[in-house]
């Protein structure tokens, strides 16, 4: 494995437990807000993981997928699905950062936002 398979590897078990295992649309969207953040910070991947603030899902989604979807989100050709978010929310909250952003997409329990 290369380092960066790696840094995958050690940073998909800590996303999979901010996601249901019924949930892979939302996992695999997760996986873009962690890219997203990675590259547009020059963050190592796990601590754009660690930077979502979300609360952990119980159950939690399988690190496989979870690697799986961060490996797709960093090395795949796939269209991103929240249109460039750095920042992601529940659906059903209203964080006071979130009014700075744009609302880029809705998927699963999350919404998903970018600079405006």
């Amino acid at each position: 494995m290369t380092p960066f398979e790696l840094e995958l590897v050690s940073s998909a078990s800590t996303l999979a437990q901010l996601t249901a295992p019924d949930n892979r649309d939302a996992l695999k969207a997760l996986a873009f807000v962690v890219r997203n953040r990675a590259t547009s910070k020059a963050l190592p991947v796990i601590a754009a993981v660690r930077s979502l603030e979300l609360p952990p899902a119980s159950p939690a989604a399988d690190a496989g997928e979870a690697f799986g979807a961060l490996q797709a989100a960093f090395e795949g050709p796939g269209p991103d699905p929240t249109w460039g978010a750095t920042h992601v929310h529940r659906h059903n909250e209203a964080p006071a950062w979130a009014a700075r952003l744009r609302a880029t997409a809705l998927i699963g329990d999350y919404l998903f936002l970018a600079p405006a």
